[in-house]
């Protein structure tokens, strides 16, 4: 819902952050309105294909130590996205998918991670640590160790002191008669 709050130019320089090697994680949930948005669908291009009601994510033990269960089902969103890649699934559904923009992602999670069972869950710790390692590193420039050797050698040579008072009374004595 907060993607569908936003207004057009927010959208498109969210868009463009993304682009440049920005990340957002966004998740699936009963209320998936937003999904089904034009301008969303352009950064994300889901494809829903229907819920299932679960009990447990045990592939969630392979990604982040520990799986995920609930004496009460939740539900899980079963979709398709354009041009991603499943990182995790569950019983063939896709749990965790990637989207690759340029230097950027999107990381879809077919689960609502703010509602019982994972806002009880014990391993969310380690959950959010293993999403956080899959954010794009940032292609730094490169930079040539000589050029860096030059500007040091500048830097060093920039007076850090002012020149003393008396000296520079005495130059400007002249100016004032």
């Amino acid at each position: 819902s907060a993607l569908s709050q936003l207004r057009e130019r927010q959208f498109i320089a969210l868009t463009e952050w993304v682009e440049t090697g920005g990340y957002i994680v966004t998740a699936g949930s009963l209320n998936y309105g937003a999904f089904l948005e034009e301008r969303t669908r352009r950064l994300l291009p889901v494809t829903i294909l229907g819920f299932k009601r679960i009990f447990e994510l045990n592939s969630l033990k392979g990604f982040c130590g520990e799986g995920l269960s609930s004496p009460d089902p939740f539900l899980i969103l079963n979709t398709e996205i354009n041009e991603s890649v499943a990182l995790l699934k569950e019983d063939d559904i896709p749990i965790i998918i990637q989207r690759e923009m340029l230097l950027g992602k999107v990381i879809f999670l077919a689960f609502d991670y703010q509602a019982p069972p994972f806002t009880n869950w014990t391993g969310r710790c380690s959950f959010w640590n293993e999403m956080l390692a899959l954010k794009p590193l940032v292609a730094r420039s490169s930079f040539d160790f000589e050029e860096q050797k030059i500007i040091s050698s500048m830097i060093s040579g920039i007076p850090t002191h002012f020149p003393r008072f008396i000296l520079t009374f005495l130059l400007l004595r002249p100016l004032f008669p």
